[in-house]
C-alpha cells in the first residue's frame, strides 16, 4: 500500500489503483490538494457544530474544538450524572422517609383499629350487661307482682277471717246472753221448787 503525502494532518483514504495491485491512498474530498501550500489556513477553518465561537478565541484554537467539545460534553455528562446521583440520593432519602411515615401511619392505624375493636367489645359487654339488667328487672317486677298478689290474697283472707271471727264472737255473745237468761230461769225455778218443798215439809210437820 502506497500513501500520498498531502502535507495535511487529516486522515487519508485508500482506493485501489487502476493498474496496480496495491491501492492508492488519497486524502478526503474536502482536502484533495497536491501541494502543502494549498492547505487551508487558520482563517479558513470552520467551527465544528455544537461549539460556539467565544470572544477572544482565534480559529486556530477552534481547530482543537472536537476534543474540547468532547471534554465539555464529558464534563457536562459528569455534572449531570452527579446531579442525577444527588437527585437519586434525595429521592431515596424521601422514599425512606415516606416508607417510615407509611410504617408509622400503618402502626397508628393498627393501634386505632385495636382501640376500635376494644371499644366495640366494651360496647357489646355493656349491651349484654344492659340486657341482663333488663332481664333481672323483669324478674324482679314479676316477683314483686307475685308478692303483691300474695299480700293482697293474705289481706283478703285476713279480712274474711276477721269478719268471720267477729260474726262468731257476736254469735257467742248472743249465746252467752241466752245461756245466762236460761240459767236465771233455772235458778228461779229451783228457788220456787225449794220454797214449795219447804212448805210441804212444814205442813207435814204441823200435822
Amino acid at each position: 500500500m502506497t500513501q500520498v503525502d498531502t502535507g495535511s494532518s487529516v486522515g487519508t483514504r485508500c482506493a485501489p489503483a487502476r493498474h496496480a495491485a496495491t491501492p492508492v491512498c488519497e486524502p478526503p474530498a474536502e482536502f484533495s490538494v497536491t501541494n502543502k501550500d494549498e492547505r487551508p489556513g487558520p482563517e479558513e477553518l470552520t467551527v465544528p457544530p455544537g461549539l460556539a465561537a467565544r470572544p477572544g478565541v482565534t480559529p486556530a484554537v477552534h481547530a482543537q474544538a472536537p476534543g474540547a467539545l468532547l471534554k465539555a460534553r464529558l464534563e457536562h455528562l459528569s455534572s449531570q450524572t452527579k446531579k442525577l446521583e444527588e437527585l437519586k440520593e434525595r429521592q431515596t432519602e424521601r422514599l425512606v422517609e415516606q416508607r417510615a411515615r407509611t410504617a408509622e401511619r400503618a402502626q397508628q392505624a393498627a393501634e386505632l383499629q385495636q382501640q376500635v375493636e376494644e371499644m366495640e367489645l366494651r360496647k357489646r359487654d355493656q349491651e349484654l350487661e344492659k340486657a341482663e339488667l333488663i332481664e333481672k328487672r323483669r324478674q324482679k317486677t314479676s316477683e314483686i307482682a307475685g308478692y303483691r298478689s300474695t299480700v293482697e290474697m293474705t289481706q283478703s283472707s285476713y279480712a274474711e277471717l276477721s269478719q268471720r271471727q267477729s260474726l262468731e264472737q257476736l254469735q257467742q255473745e248472743e249465746l252467752i246472753v241466752v245461756l245466762r237468761s236460761w240459767c236465771r230461769q233455772v235458778a228461779l225455778c229451783n228457788g220456787g221448787y225449794q220454797l214449795e218443798i219447804s212448805r210441804v215439809v212444814l205442813r207435814r210437820s204441823a200435822l
